[in-house]
This record gives structure tokens, sequence and C-alpha cells, in this order.
């Protein structure tokens, strides 16, 4: 396609900007056990020692390739749009729909405590609740969930207060 082409296209070029896509697989053998590739031989993977919830964990602990910032309250938390957009269908319409800003790396999430935002970012990176959680916590989670489409979420949260005798907090 020509520049000329590209400026009197409608269908690439909105509003001076154009949106590209693009997605890049990376195909090779699998390394064998000594590290060097097979040619056609049966091999041994090598596994790692960790599971993907806890690689995850470290991901977030460590915070290395976060493309977003979310701004909850007074505190900050960086995060990685594509596990945010594959956990929640909220997250999802708003980074990667039709009408989604790609340059968009800054969101201000509302009407939610710090400290059980935390929780809930740990939920989505690692699938598990963490930690005591307080009665306002439970309350502001339950909300999240029904928010943010953690159906899972709300689950774990009714069978923990199932657990603490504890039902009449969740909403």
């Amino acid at each position: 396609m020509t520049v000329l082409e590209l400026e009197s296209s409608y269908k690439y070029l909105k509003e001076d900007c154009i949106r590209i896509r693009c997605s890049v697989t990376i195909v090779s053998p699998p390394p064998t056990a000594g590290g060097s590739h097979s040619q056609g031989k049966s091999t041994n993977h090598v596994r790692s020692s960790s599971s993907i919830s806890e690689d995850f964990e470290r991901l977030l602990d460590v915070g290395s390739g976060c493309d977003v910032t979310l701004v909850v309250g007074y505190r900050e938390f960086n995060a990685h749009k594509f596990i945010l957009a594959a956990r929640s269908p909220f997250f999802n319409a708003l980074f990667f729909g039709p009408s989604s800003d790609p340059n968009l790396n800054r969101v201000r999430v509302p009407d939610m405590d710090p400290f059980a935002f935390k929780v809930l970012l740990h939920f989505i990176y690692c699938d598990k609740l963490s930690g005591e959680i307080t009665d306002d916590e439970y309350r502001s989670l339950s909300d999240a969930a029904d928010t943010y489409g953690f159906t899972r979420l709300k689950g774990d949260l009714w069978s923990r207060m199932k657990k603490s005798n504890n039902l009449c907090n969740l909403p």
C-alpha cells in the first residue's frame, strides 16, 4: 500500500492515527536436558521447579514488563494489560476492545480500597486469595468481583466466609 492510498483511506487512518496489531510466533524445537536441540530424537523435557502461579506472582512482585498503572485511592499498582485482559472481560474490553485506546497506560479504579485492590491483583495473577481479609475488604472484593467479572473470586469469597461463619457480610 502506498502512502497516498493510506492517507486517502478512511478504513485504516482515523484522526491522523493508524493502529497496527501484529502477532509474532517463535517456533523452535524444545531443548533437551543438555540444552541442545534434538534432531528427531526423543527428548526429556526439563521442567521448571515453580508453578505458573508462582511465576506470575514473581512477575507481579518484580514488576518487569508492566505496561499499565492502576490508580486506586492514593496508591498506584503496576500491572500487565494482557494478564488483566485474560482474567477479566471488563479489562479485556478496556484494553483490547474495538474502541480501546492503545496508548492507555493509566487507569483510575474508583470506589475500591487500596488494600483490597492489592488482594484482588494477587488473585488476578495467582488465582488464589492470600492473607487475612477484613470485613470491609470482603465487601470491596465482592463488589469488584461483580464489576470486573471475577465469578470465581466471588465463589472463593463465599467459601472463605462460610468457613468463618461470617456470611452476613457479603452482599
